[in-house]
């Protein structure tokens, strides 16, 4: 009896032994793996290369200023890279001779007739140019009686229109461009000794641009419409002289053409 319980003890003990016995061993884990440390790549610094002088296309392209008249010029560094920057407060700007030119912070400015020299210099770098100035041209002038149409040069931007009438009234009419082409109503007054008239004469200072069919292009001709017995001259003057008199146009042509008929309508009931 005991020697039955003793071999069941034991055999049941054998696969508890032998499980245990089995396990395989834990295989260690690896360190991570650290990449590379890759220096970053620092792209050489550009270098200054060349200047550039730039400036008005009509002082580029020919080099000349009137007495009196300014062109502003700027300078441009350009890099080994391609890159370009303007230069504005650390370049030193300087004319060859003063008395023909000055120049301030690249504005050039004609003092008297002759040549001269823009010289420019930024860190190691120097850029010349060279330029004349010239007498200004004479001023346009015309002047007459009566209806008339006249070429205006295209470089003048205002003119100083006068008229005198001594008679009773008369309708003083100037347009910027002829009947086929009309760009604004300049003047479009009553002129003489009548109570409708503004006076005998008339003066004042317009703009020689369109203000439509083109707006803002020269005028490049005039035309003194109805105006009989009325003595006219037109004269250019500076482009920044005096105040600029109110237009008669009131912008567009079909109102202009009915201002002009209802002032002819009035000098036609004054006579």
């Amino acid at each position: 009896m005991f020697r039955q319980i003793l071999t069941i003890g034991l055999v049941g003990l054998i696969p508890l032994f032998s499980a245990c016995g089995d396990d395989p061993p834990t295989a260690p884990t690896p360190p991570p793996v650290t990449p590379p440390v890759t220096p970053p790549v620092t792209p050489p610094t550009p270098t200054l290369a060349d200047l550039s002088l730039r400036g008005p296309g009509w002082f580029v392209d020919d080099p000349t200023l009137e007495v009196g008249e300014t062109a502003q010029m700027s300078l441009y560094a350009e890099y080994s890279d391609g890159s370009e920057t303007e230069v504005t407060d650390e370049a030193t700007w300087a004319s060859s001779n003063e008395h023909v030119a000055t120049v301030v912070q690249g504005l050039v400015t004609g003092r008297n007739v002759g040549g001269a020299e823009l010289r420019v210099s930024f860190e190691d770098l120097r850029v010349r140019w060279s330029f004349r100035v010239v007498p200004p041209p004479e001023p346009w002038r015309a002047s007459g009686t009566g209806a008339t149409i006249l070429d205006l040069p295209t470089r003048i931007t205002r003119i100083r229109i006068e008229g005198r009438y001594d008679g009773r009234s008369e309708n003083f009419v100037i347009w910027c461009g002829v009947s086929s082409d009309r760009g604004g109503l300049l003047v479009n007054e009553i002129l003489g000794t009548s109570g409708i008239a503004i006076g005998r004469t008339y003066s004042g200072i317009h703009s020689a641009v369109r203000s439509y069919g083109g707006r803002g292009q020269p005028c490049r001709e005039l035309q003194v419409e109805r105006s009989q017995g009325i003595q006219w001259s037109i004269t250019e003057t500076a482009p920044r002289s005096g105040n600029l008199t109110p237009s008669a146009s009131v912008g567009n042509l079909a109102a202009d053409e009915e201002a002009v008929r209802s002032s002819l309508g009035r000098v036609k009931a004054d006579r």
